[in-house]
């Protein structure tokens, strides 16, 4: 498992000469039986690759919200393009 900081959110993700693409972000898996992080374990237990990638906006860096918290990046899910066409 890859971990990127990004400031924008790409379509896919050449690494290591493999092609991923978007599955989806943290928040698509609230109304799902598994969580994130069950997930991340499960495709990892198959010994699939994944990538996290955490996509913060430049202008919200260092900045904070209405209740003086600085603002947290989203994390999205990039699955193998393989496996992908599979499913």
């Amino acid at each position: 498992m890859k971990t990127f900081n990004r400031s924008y959110l790409p379509e896919t993700i050449k690494y290591n000469k493999k092609t991923f693409v978007k599955f989806g972000n943290k928040d698509s898996f609230k109304n799902s039986k598994l969580t994130f992080e069950q997930f991340v374990i499960n495709f990892k237990a198959m010994s699939k690759q994944i990538i996290i990638v955490n996509v913060l906006s430049r202008r919200l860096k260092g900045k904070t919200d209405l209740y003086g918290k600085p603002y947290q990046p989203s994390e999205w899910l990039y699955i193998d393009s393989e496996v992908k066409k599979l499913s």
